[in-house]
């Protein structure tokens, strides 16, 4: 329609209805001079509810009350000087009724009757103007939600560059919005998460697969002040909209709580433990004793003896008298053993484990090792505890679902971190999991978040199983 009126607009009345009159859109021409109407079509004049003889006595600066008049005439001014060709401007008309509506206006200079003048077309935009409004109202809304959550919320671009934050998310990590929009999420992540995060989304665009995203899990979170915490994410694609939004709940107290009760359970097992090896097994050691000076004292009589005293049957109850007490006895030291599996010095979960894997080579036809190029300084008597059960488990579900003739634990520490390894030349992890609850991952992995390790699990190099526990040395 704006093309109809950016030449000349032909005089004759016929014209000028052809192609003005019958428009859906509001269009007036006025006077370059006076300003006051000299056409206007008919859905204009209906929708202003003035007359032609009303209209010719009115300028435009008439229908807009909120357009001041210096910025009309510097409008005029700039077309009129050809400093520009078309103004295009919102505002709103008021009706002769005195109500109003909004509309956005395209200004142009052009000819009328031969003589210069301005020529404007009127679109209503009073249902774009509150659909803008109840659009911004709704995000205003959205936002005053999201800035009352006591979790964390983080929006993230496809680049994992963050877009925008709530205020959660400052008192949680320390940083000011304008300080981590425009960062990679990466900086909220301690190693070895950080320099993971970007090939999880590279990944997870190319091949549509979950590893955090769509996942939820607990991972560690860092603070600006470089301090770490224990932390729920779940991370979620946002439809159509290019973006990732992710919830962030800090756990620390939940887990303090956990270290706590399992602190208590770790001591009641240490006293148990203790218990059993300093009283039940010394009574039981003890019997055994006595039980064995019995078969020797009967095997001194000889059979003719024992016969004739009808003492043959006493002799072979003694005998299975004293090795079920032995027997006995060394179950009772492997069950304390197992409660008190790691002692309170540097050392402790380097013995522990070399241990863990002579009895796996004692006890079952599997060969397993226990390597360690350098001493491990692992003081921290809670988190060994936890290293070796996660050692343990590892160890129990290959040789229950993986059929290995060889495993290997390894224990390094390098940059502060120390890692423990579990390989094993079994079927491999795809088949296990199909042949297993997998309620000992999950085990090894709700251990492994209590003491802020991370766990993974995956194909070792020559098709077994491979289990890597990463744990902070500080």
């Amino acid at each position: 329609m704006s093309e109809q009126i950016e030449g000349r607009i032909p005089s004759d009345d016929l014209s000028f209805g052809d192609v003005l009159e019958e428009s859906l859109n509001e269009i007036y021409v006025f006077d370059a001079e006076t300003l006051c109407f000299l056409r206007v079509n008919r859905h204009a004049r209906e929708n202003l509810g003035y007359s032609c003889p009303e209209l010719r006595q009115l300028t435009p600066l008439d229908l807009k009350p909120a357009l001041s008049k210096e910025s009309f005439a510097e409008m005029i001014r700039q077309l009129r000087t050809g400093k520009k060709r078309r103004i295009v401007f919102e505002t709103y008309h008021q009706r002769k009724d005195g109500s109003r509506y909004d509309v956005e206006v395209h200004l142009q200079m052009t000819q009328f009757q031969d003589a210069p003048c301005f020529a404007a077309i009127i679109l209503d935009v009073t249902e774009r103007k509150l659909t803008e409004k109840a659009l911004r109202e709704s995000q205003e809304f959205v936002r005053a939600v999201v800035n009352t959550a006591a979790d964390a919320i983080i929006t993230v671009g496809k680049d994992g560059i963050v877009i925008g934050i709530n205020r959660a998310t400052e008192r949680m990590f320390g940083y000011l919005e304008q300080e981590l929009v425009g960062q990679n999420i990466s900086v909220l992540m301690p190693e070895p998460y950080r320099s993971e995060h970007d090939s999880h989304i590279a990944r997870y665009l190319r091949t549509g697969e979950p590893h955090i995203i769509g996942i939820g899990r607990e991972v560690v979170g860092r603070r600006k002040d470089g301090s770490t915490f224990p932390i729920d994410l779940a991370v979620s694609e946002v439809d159509h909209l290019g973006f990732f939004a992710g919830i962030i709940r800090d756990i620390s107290e939940r887990k303090e709580l956990q270290r706590q009760v399992l602190e208590i359970a770790a001591e009641e097992q240490r006293r148990i433990g203790h218990e059993l090896h300093d009283g039940t097994q010394q009574e039981l050691t003890g019997l055994s004793l006595i039980a064995q000076n019995l078969v020797d004292s009967l095997d001194g009589k000889g059979n003719d003896f024992l016969e004739e005293h009808g003492l043959l049957s006493l002799r072979k109850v003694a005998n299975r008298l004293s090795q079920g007490l032995s027997e006995t006895n060394r179950n009772v030291q492997m069950l304390s053993r197992g409660l008190v599996p790691v002692e309170v010095d540097s050392r402790g979960l380097m013995n522990a484990l070399e241990e863990l894997a002579a009895n796996i080579s004692d006890v079952h036809s599997t060969i397993c090792k226990f390597r360690c190029a350098q001493a491990v300084d692992f003081a921290d008597n809670f988190k060994a505890t936890h290293v070796f059960r996660i050692a343990q488990e590892a160890v129990t579900n290959a040789l229950k679902h993986g059929q290995p003739d060889r495993i290997e634990i390894r224990l390094s520490e390098q940059s502060n971190f120390i890692t423990l390894t579990i390989q094993d030349n079994g079927i491999g992890i795809a088949e296990r999991r199909a042949n297993s609850s997998g309620r000992g991952l999950k085990i090894m992995g709700y251990r492994a978040g209590l003491i802020g390790a991370t766990l993974q699990v995956g194909q070792a190099p020559d098709g077994g199983t491979l289990v890597t526990c990463t744990i902070p040395a500080v």
